[in-house]
């Protein structure tokens, strides 16, 4: 990957531009580990003639909707579907970098601050997709798209393009509250999953 010359919006654009969410998360964590190491005149180097952001990221177009059967096609839609969040969420960051880092004030460094915290965060959730997607493929041998999926998250993020303010009210503590608010229910499903795998390997080992 290319890194000279880098600055934090045009390695947004090269993410956003990545139609493959796992080459979205790999590209994340190379392009965010280089660009928390130069200096914040070259991290906030935008320019005047840069590429506009495109309306909506690049994503794998979605599976068709599907009746999940049985314990186990449930719990593939649940990880499944924290996966796919986790794959947006890493959309959300760097748009949340581009479009609003400019109107940041340049101030006691606050514009500087904005960029590294956000760049931080994508790399996190970057991270966090990769972890849910191995899940999917060694335990339950699903790879991530092969279910279907929504566009809830960027929806949110359209309606909120023009203000920061509504961006962080509507996505960060609507949507993400929201997930954490079923985290628990979601937690006791994974558990509940689990424990009756368990106990069907044990009778099997009986029998």
């Amino acid at each position: 990957m290319a890194t000279m010359n880098i600055n934090a919006y045009g390695a947004g654009l090269q993410v956003l531009h990545t139609h493959n969410v796992t080459e979205k998360a790999e590209k994340t964590k190379e392009l965010v580990d280089v660009l928390l190491k130069i200096d914040d005149k070259d991290l906030l180097q935008f320019g005047d003639d840069v590429q506009p952001l495109p309306e909506e990221p690049e994503r794998p177009p979605s599976v068709p909707q599907t009746t999940f059967k049985g314990s186990t096609g449930r719990i593939r839609a649940v990880l499944h579907g924290i996966a796919h969040a986790e794959g947006y969420a890493i959309d959300l960051m760097w748009d949340m970098i581009c479009r609003f880092a400019k109107n940041v004030p340049d101030e006691s460094n606050q514009r500087a601050e904005f960029v590294r915290d956000w760049l931080q965060i994508a790399k996190e959730e970057s991270i966090h997709f990769e972890r849910w997607r191995d899940i999917l493929v060694k335990e339950f041998d699903t790879e991530y798209g092969s279910l279907p999926t929504h566009s809830g998250l960027w929806d949110a993020a359209k309606i909120s393009a023009e203000d920061i303010l509504e961006r962080l009210a509507l996505v960060h503590m609507v949507h993400e509250a929201r997930g954490l608010d079923t985290s628990k229910a979601t937690l006791r499903k994974i558990v509940g999953y689990e424990s009756a795998q368990k106990g069907q390997q044990k009778q099997k080992n009986k029998n």
